[in-house]
């Protein structure tokens, strides 16, 4: 797994992630990282900036990590889970790291 630490130091430090993400540009917040049902490596993250197609604006992204063309931690921070966390499911059979 590729970006493996970026993404778990910044769910522990609750840092933003600028993602390259089926090819745009993605400001997120990290809430949860795992392995999905089917044995994907999963992001569970609230988009705050970028997108395009049907993913732009804001909201609630499932991101599966191995699509993920670069990966940084920023230095702007969030304070925790957005509302409506508890309403996505069970996304993980197996959790590496929550917020």
């Amino acid at each position: 797994m590729e970006h493996d630490d970026t993404i778990r130091a910044a769910i522990e430090t609750r840092c933003l992630l600028q993602i390259c993400y089926h090819d745009y540009y993605r400001v997120v917040e990290p809430n949860a990282y795992g392995v999905d049902a089917e044995g994907h490596p999963v992001l569970l993250a609230y988009q705050v900036a970028g997108g395009g197609g049907r993913d732009n604006g804001s909201g609630w992204r499932k991101l599966n990590t191995a699509a993920m063309v670069q990966v940084n931690r920023l230095t702007a921070t969030f304070l925790g889970p957005r509302p409506h966390y508890g309403e996505i499911g069970q996304p993980f059979r197996k959790v590496f790291c929550n917020a």
